[in-house]
């Protein structure tokens, strides 16, 4: 099953809207890995990084306090 996704880009944040669905999901991309990562409303701004970047950069400074 493929679905045709609308992407609107407004400054940091992305808009994705699905057919058939009544609601909107909004979205931003991970400042290290370009991940989408989504967002509660189109009002939360600012720089996000995904989960999986946070535990790598985390590991990466424990390594770097063991040294």
């Amino acid at each position: 099953m493929e679905i045709d996704m609308n992407k609107t880009n407004a400054g940091n944040s992305l808009t994705i809207t699905i057919p058939g669905e009544a609601t909107e999901s909004y979205a931003t991309s991970c400042i290290v890995c370009d991940e989408c990562i989504p967002l509660r409303s189109p009002f939360d701004r600012g720089y996000k990084i995904c989960n999986k970047c946070k535990r790598a950069i985390l590991k990466m400074r424990e390594y770097m306090k063991e040294d």
